[in-house]
């Protein structure tokens, strides 16, 4: 995997937030409630006063492949700050169903079996990548229509290493990265999109040109994408997005 810099690290941690569908609350005051789950979280705009009802809390989030694999979580993202659950409604009377929301005063990064610490201020101003919301969608549309590409794409990834299962494991703007399951242990490999991807069909191209490459079959595209790769990626329902600064 390519060396993270500052910026893509913040970049990352806005990724796992943005497709999130739950969150883990741990309370860090006296006779506090067990750590339990929300259905999302709201991220103070800095400066926001926070108010004297807010009580020190972690959340965490954690980033889980889309697809099956041995071993599925790929990142977890902890925020510390001051927290409270939002106001009832009929529909969320407990506190399990309601949301949180957050002052953030120091973000965690756990990835690659490093943990980051960033500003609050960095992660605001960083972006999520442009897949984050789509990812599951393209990941699984892959495994599930294209497996012959999955395989192809797996065996140029392996290097000739015996490899007893392959994974579409995760997808960002700079290539596709998968798990290859082995009996020696599980090994992720990326490989690079020609140029970063910005749209479905940047990421469409980059697999035609992928997948021939795989193949040793390098043709024209116009000659040979359509037929590899009919509508590889279609545009379909994106995840709600769990974790949201406010930015009213």
């Amino acid at each position: 995997m390519p060396a993270r810099t500052k910026d893509s690290h913040a970049s990352h941690a806005r990724s796992v937030l943005a497709r999130a569908s739950s969150a883990r609350v741990t309370w860090l005051v006296a006779s506090a409630p067990e750590p339990h789950d929300v259905p999302s979280v709201v991220i103070d705009r800095p400066g926001t006063p926070t108010p004297a009802t807010r009580r020190p809390a972690i959340v965490e989030i954690t980033d889980v492949a889309p697809l099956p694999a041995r071993d599925r979580v790929r990142a977890r993202v902890r925020l510390h700050g001051y927290a409270e659950h939002a106001a009832p409604t009929p529909e969320t009377a407990s506190s399990e169903h309601r949301p949180v929301r957050i002052a953030v005063r120091t973000v965690e990064l756990e990835s690659g079996g490093r943990t980051r610490l960033l500003r609050p201020e960095d992660l605001r101003a960083a972006k999520a990548d442009p897949f984050a919301r789509r990812e599951a969608h393209f990941l699984s549309h892959l495994s599930t229509a294209h497996g012959e590409v999955v395989e192809a794409l797996g065996r140029l990834a392996s290097r000739g290493e015996p490899v007893e299962r392959v994974v579409p494991f995760a997808l960002e703007r700079q290539g596709l990265t998968f798990r290859l399951e082995q009996a020696t242990g599980d090994r992720d490999v990326l490989l690079e999109f020609p140029y970063p991807a910005e749209t479905p069909e940047d990421v469409r191209q980059a697999m035609i040109r992928l997948s021939e490459h795989a193949s040793g079959r390098v043709r024209q595209r116009e000659e040979r994408g359509p037929r590899l790769l009919p509508a590889l990626f279609r545009s379909g329902p994106a995840a709600a997005r769990i974790c949201r600064p406010d930015d009213s």
